[in-house]
């Protein structure tokens, strides 16, 4: 419980991990698939450690009482692939059209394209919001996270 309030939600606002070129009619464009897959591959690092160690303490979290909510422009196919591959059990939302981004104001440019900031928010079970964590340095966000639930709980 933090500020009398039993629950928390955890969103996490990522940047996109799985970066393809698309044309304006959202096809992919071939002759650049395999590149665009290995840039995919270096570019999800970031994704994927901040991932696995919030599926790693996911016990703790929901001992806590909170849910977490990971956020990205990419989309539901990628989503589930990638939590799939990495045996994630909480959800990733798809942000395709950009709008809970740019509601918690996570919106970042790159190349003319519009991607989600990585920010983190802890959202009371009133919506709102208890406490937010800009430009997270995925390695020990989830330790960091967890230790703000516990100081929330304090109050």
């Amino acid at each position: 419980m933090f500020n009398g309030v039993s629950g928390a939600t955890i969103l996490i606002i990522a940047q996109e991990c799985y970066r393809t070129r698309m044309t304006r009619t959202g096809r992919i464009i071939a002759d650049d698939a395999r590149k665009d897959q290995r840039q995919s591959a270096v570019s999800a690092s970031g994704c994927t450690i901040e991932a696995r160690n919030f599926q790693r303490d996911l016990a703790q979290y929901e001992k806590a009482g909170a849910v977490i909510l990971g956020v990205s422009v990419d989309t539901a196919e990628s989503h589930k692939s990638f939590c799939a591959k990495e045996g994630l059990n909480f959800k990733l939302l798809a942000d395709t059209e950009v709008k809970v981004s740019a509601a918690y104001g996570s919106v970042m440019e790159y190349n003319g394209n519009k991607l989600s900031a990585r920010n983190t928010f802890i959202i009371d079970q009133q919506g709102k919001i208890a406490k937010v964590f800009p430009a997270v340095k995925v390695a020990k966000h989830s330790e960091e996270m967890l230790a703000s639930l516990a100081e929330l709980q304090k109050k």
